[in-house]
């Protein structure tokens, strides 16, 4: 019942037989890099995995069932630019809803 009741504010006929997922933001880590060393004046300390060891290190981290497993997905996916394909291209916009942008979440 709850989730019925929250789904009836996208009972728009756009949005019939369509995937429906939420995104604030998209952006990149070069979008983050570069908000953070405008804030700052200074770039940020990067401690940088080798993209060889993240995937292991996922595997290893899902296998132990540690919660960690998903900052290093993220990471990975993040890095690679990887996050903006699983958004996709097919996306609705609500009319009149304003969307802050990483800038102003992170440099104020």
């Amino acid at each position: 019942m709850r989730a019925q009741s929250s789904l009836s504010i996208f009972e728009f006929d756009e949005l019939k037989n369509r995937f429906i997922s939420l995104s604030e933001l998209q952006p990149t880590g070069n979008n983050i890099f570069n908000a953070l060393s405008k804030k700052f004046n200074a770039p940020p300390a990067a401690g940088l995995v080798p993209a060889t060891l993240v995937s292991p290190q996922i595997d290893q981290l899902s296998e132990e069932e540690s919660p960690l497993a998903l900052a290093y997905y993220c990471h990975k996916i993040w890095r690679t630019g990887q996050q903006i394909t699983i958004i996709g291209s097919d996306v609705w916009e609500m009319p009149g809803h304003y969307k802050s942008i990483h800038t102003e979440l992170i440099v104020g």
